[in-house]
């Protein structure tokens, strides 16, 4: 998958190729780094206590809300 902007910078770059594994369960542990669908938008974020967490800091954390439709897609090991 091919990272877009820089709201994870600086561990991933705008053009990085990151390596996604499938997680069976949909679930992630809070701290780590994944693929996610909120609310029909793509992100790549850390899974926060509520929340899908930027590395830059000039982006604030994106709560996640009881109504809010979240489904995280994968976790990412890695990059090129």
């Amino acid at each position: 998958l091919r990272v877009s902007g820089d709201s994870m910078e600086p561990a991933y770059k705008d053009g990085d190729v990151v390596f996604i594994q499938r997680v069976e369960d949909g679930q992630l542990r809070e701290g780590e780094v994944g693929v996610f669908a909120f609310n029909g938008e793509g992100y790549i974020k850390q899974l926060g206590r509520g929340e899908l967490v930027s590395f830059n800091p000039k982006y604030r954390p994106i709560p996640i809300g009881p109504f809010d439709r979240c489904e995280c897609q994968g976790r990412v090991l890695g990059k090129l």
